[in-house]
């Protein structure tokens, strides 16, 4: 009885104050994320990303980061590949490293196969660490449309694969049979992505964050992605955006959540049109660490503008700044100035550049501090014309905020968006009378009440106050969650029914999609029914299930060859095995096919017939690529040009990848089949070691 009274109780605490961090309250963890990059020709369009802002906002999601921070990133389109496996920043060359395997992102494919890539990022979140954050981002600009070619559809995609053949390159009828296999392609990943690769995410309680990008994005799709996996219901956990200036902050916005490390200053988006801006920022003494945000609209040169820090002091801090406690990074979509134990007072933001130049610029300014704004809500689901509570607080290293020298001077704002991007501002009171139960008690409250739109509602807070005595300081805190308002179903129901005395009995029910009422039931008269009339009633009804079951059994996938089995196929990915040892001898002056080789001992079919040719001269190998896949220490080997290959060379044929270990004496080659995982560390050791030598 104990134990459950004490469970209630929990139950009841957490269902009153719930902080807005993901995965509840707690210390700053660190986090394991793959990013999944739409990678198909679409993302290029010119109402799309044609300039590669999703590159810029994936790199700033890597220099927000920290030590300790793994980060993987899958690009999809007709298939999922791994750009890079989870990969742990350790050192500062590895915020490098990652960065410019991110621009290896391109957008060249035909389709948009989502479920592989979700598919591949759960199996490596599942193995991986246990005391972290894990989080999956998807951004696409397509629906699910995979390539029906792929061997995941087999046995249903041989009569597809023969009606290609047998089309003869003619581009008219390979575009009429692939709109023909498209539907069922996409039916039977979209079966498995809910039956198999969502439930996996539930399970593991790993949320996917979504961002819809322009017109052609599922939008329903990947919003039930996110809302299916949620682990918390107040997280912004889909994103709607149409312009490509919008990517960089959304990925900024995604990783401060994730991290839940830094708070919120303050933000705001101004236009730079030539002309020389000077925008100031208050910083508290409570701030530790603060991080100035500059995102470009647009992609931008060094020379085409230039940023600068004016300390309290009146110390300048630049780009070219060699000060101990200031770190800097450029990309041409943003410009980050970290500053470690900043001094407290306003800072002043010069940002000058040329004439010709116009683009728009957010500000945003986040501090590790010990003073934090905490928002809080009954729940995060309400009825349409429902009035929703606001509630918000400060605290300091944990405990609420409850001293005059806070309170006198503290003011909260409250910024509503709805669904239709209508923005409302009100102001938050601590006096009892505004759902912030008792006065001067440090919860300041009000109610929202223009709930008539269904659809998610933004909060954004904005804490402004002055506190006193001796540490007097000026301070500013934002933070912002959501709420989803649910259409309240209005329905009319009336029930009749003739009782044995001739009365009628109506019923008027509302139903809610959270709560529904029983009807009452009548009180209806049941008269003997002959047996034999059961009897048949029954055997009625086997016949029609019967019926029903066999109809089912023979339906068909159209156009598609029914397979022997009804069970859906194993999902495959782009993994492999690790490849076997494969030695070969090459004589002074000759030259081997080690494709052939490799393709005989693996029946690897990423593997071209004359994809690695290697030459023996005077005692030094030389690698030849006459087609497909051909990578050494990951520089792509243009078909037809050769290099020289050396001991402990990482080389990469087709999706194998192997270590190569050389005995120049002997004209001996071994190839030591290695797993994808490990590259980046064998390349990493490898690096060291050429340095030192």
């Amino acid at each position: 009885m104990f134990k459950k009274t004490a469970l209630l109780l929990l139950l009841f605490i957490c269902h009153i104050f719930i902080p807005i961090t993901l995965f509840g309250a707690g210390n700053p963890q660190h986090i394991d994320v793959f990013l999944l990059i739409d990678g198909s020709g679409s993302m290029n369009w010119h109402d799309r990303d044609p300039n590669g802002l999703r590159v810029q906002g994936a790199k700033l999601f890597v220099d927000l980061c920290e030590k300790g921070d793994r980060i993987g990133l899958i690009e999809f389109s007709d298939d999922a590949k791994i750009l890079f496996p989870l990969f742990e920043i350790i050192s500062p060359q590895d915020y490098e490293n990652l960065k410019s395997k991110i621009d290896e992102i391109k957008a060249v494919g035909k389709f948009t196969d989502i479920t592989s890539a979700l598919n591949i990022a759960i199996q490596r979140l599942s193995k991986g660490r246990s005391n972290v954050r894990k989080a999956v981002i998807l951004l696409t600009d397509g629906e699910i449309d995979p390539n029906p070619s792929s061997k995941m559809f087999y046995p249903f995609n041989k009569k597809y694969r023969k009606e290609l053949l047998a089309a003869h390159y003619n581009k008219r009828k390979i575009k009429k049979i692939r709109e023909e296999y498209k539907k069922i392609a996409s039916d039977i990943s979209r079966k498995f992505l809910e039956e198999k690769v969502l439930p996996l995410y539930k399970e593991k309680n790993i949320p996917v964050i979504t961002i819809a990008f322009g017109k052609g994005a599922d939008k329903n799709l990947l919003k039930h992605i996110a809302d299916f996996t949620s682990v918390d219901p107040f997280l912004k956990n889909f994103y709607f955006i149409n312009n490509a200036s919008d990517l960089q902050p959304t990925f900024s916005q995604i990783v401060e959540q994730l991290k839940g490390k830094r708070e919120k200053i303050t933000e705001k988006k101004i236009e730079f049109a030539g002309k020389d801006i000077t925008h100031k920022v208050k910083i508290d003494n409570f701030v530790k660490e603060v991080n100035f945000k500059f995102i470009f609209s647009k992609k931008v040169k060094k020379n085409d503008i230039n940023i600068s820090l004016k300390a309290p002091d009146g110390t300048i801090i630049t780009r070219d700044t060699d000060l101990r406690g200031v770190k800097h990074t450029f990309e041409e979509g943003y410009e980050l100035y970290n500053i470690f134990n900043p001094l407290p007072g306003t800072w002043e933001i010069s940002i000058k550049g040329r004439k010709d130049v116009k683009l728009h610029i957010t500000i945003s300014t986040w501090g590790i501090t010990k003073l934090k704004i905490l928002t809080k809500g009954e729940r995060s689901d309400y009825l349409t014309g429902d009035s929703i509570p606001i509630l918000a607080s400060l605290e300091m290293n944990g405990q609420k905020v409850t001293t005059k020298n806070f309170l006198e001077n503290l003011r909260f704002i409250g910024i509503i968006e709805n669904p239709q991007h209508k923005i409302e501002t009100i102001e938050l009171f601590d006096d009892g009378a505004h759902s912030d139960k008792d006065s001067n008690d440090g919860i300041f409250g009000n109610v929202f009440t223009h709930t008539n739109i269904a659809g998610d509602y933004s909060i954004k807070i904005i804490a402004k106050g002055t506190t006193k005595g001796m540490r007097k300081s000026e301070f500013t805190r934002e933070a912002e969650y959501r709420i989803h308002i649910l259409p309240r179903v209005r329905k009319q129901a009336t029930v009749t029914a003739e009782t044995t005395k001739g009365t009628k009995i109506q019923e008027s029910q509302i139903e809610s999609p959270k709560k529904q009422t029983k009807p009452k039931k009548a009180a209806f008269k049941i008269e003997k029914i002959p047996y034999k009339w059961i009897i048949v009633a029954v055997a009625i009804a086997i016949i029609i299930i019967i019926a029903t079951l066999i109809s089912k059994r023979r339906k068909k996938l159209p156009t598609l060859e029914e397979p022997e089995s009804e069970i859906l196929p194993e999902w495959e990915t782009t993994e492999v095995e690790v490849p076997p040892i494969i030695k070969v001898k090459i004589k002074d002056g000759n030259e081997k096919n080690v494709s052939k080789i490799i393709m005989k001992k693996t029946k690897n079919e990423t593997i071209g017939f004359n994809n690695l040719i290697i030459r023996n001269e005077e005692g030094k190998f030389y690698a030849l690529n006459e087609e497909g896949t051909l990578k050494i220490n990951g520089n792509t080997i243009t078909q037809g040009m050769e290099t020289e290959i050396e001991n402990d060379d990482i080389i990469q044929v087709g999706n194998l990848y192997f270590r190569i270990e050389l005995d120049h004496q002997t004209g001996k080659i071994t190839f030591i089949g290695i797993n994808k995982e490990d590259v980046p560390l064998l390349m990493k050791n490898k690096n060291e070691v050429d340095k030192e030598a």
